[in-house]
């Protein structure tokens, strides 16, 4: 229930009083900015006392004091209100959260006023898109810090030898082999079906894709590709950074994203490249 149309909640949650003093001024001057919730859901507004049925949300209704702010599908931030301790008293506070706001003290990108109007200019200084560098340099920190845990996953039963049920068996069928030794039955057979299986195909299979690419990446042959407003933004060779339609892109650049556009999120493709998501891309250059 709201007035204005980019503020869009579930048909049975409501803005918590005190925020949505703020929220409606916002969504009056932005009207490109999208308002959502999350799983917040809250019986009683905040600042009244739990015997005040006043602060009682409405029958078949519950408050949010959660708001996500978004521009383009971008996230700007998050505006909720939350209770602040203050001489002897609990008074409901605003919160501003986004990556602009400089950590304080363990602070997390946090700032928080009682003042609505603070709250507001707060959020129209922080509440900014990101040009195309803080675009780009945001997206190569998470593809590229998503990618190592990828990697890491993949080469992890190998590496831990976790597919290898004794490794004192694994060292005397080596030591046998190389000496040309006969191998004990007991042994052989315990290592024929360890690496005969399908199982520990799989395994070896993840963690060479997984070197390979982890090799093609240290030597930076390839390069992060992130879709912004229809465009797609990378830095060239010349470390300048580009942003071009689909259709401008490199013909080969243009097969792997569409190869990975197929894929699932986290997915990496041999001689391909690595989907982060639907928007973020490292391809082989």
């Amino acid at each position: 229930m709201s007035n204005f149309a980019n503020i869009r909640l579930p048909a049975d949650r409501l803005i918590d009083p005190y925020l949505k003093v703020l929220v409606d001024k916002l969504a009056l001057n932005n009207p490109k900015w999208a308002f959502t919730t999350n799983k917040d859901s809250q019986t009683r507004a905040i600042g009244y006392k739990y015997d005040d049925p006043t602060g009682k949300a409405p029958d078949g209704f519950t408050y949010t004091r959660t708001i996500i702010v978004r521009e383009e599908g971008e996230m700007l931030g998050q505006i909720s209100v939350d209770s602040g301790y203050r001489r002897n008293s609990y008074k409901p506070l605003y919160e501003i959260k986004s990556w602009r706001i400089e950590t304080v003290r363990g602070g997390q990108n946090i700032t928080r006023t009682e003042k609505l109007d603070i709250a507001a200019r707060k959020v129209k200084k922080s509440f900014v898109r990101m040009d195309n560098t803080e675009f780009l340099t945001k997206a190569i920190d998470a593809v590229e810090s998503n990618l190592r845990n990828t990697l890491h996953t993949l080469r992890k039963n190998i590496y831990d030898r976790r597919l290898v049920k004794d490794i004192v068996y694994l060292q005397k069928w080596a030591y046998c082999v190389v000496r040309n030794l006969p191998v004990p039955d007991e042994i052989n057979k315990q290592i024929k079906e360890t690496f005969d299986s399908d199982q520990f195909e799989k395994a070896m299979g993840e963690y060479e894709l997984a070197t390979d690419f982890g090799k093609l990446f240290d030597n930076k042959k390839t390069v992060v590709v992130a879709e912004k407003d229809g465009h797609y933004v990378f830095r060239d060779e010349h470390d300048v950074i580009m942003t071009v339609e689909y259709a401008n892109l490199p013909q080969a650049w243009q097969e792997r994203i569409a190869v990975l556009q197929l894929m699932q999120d986290e997915e990496l493709v041999r001689d391909v490249g690595y989907r982060y998501n639907d928007r973020n891309f490292m391809i082989v250059v």
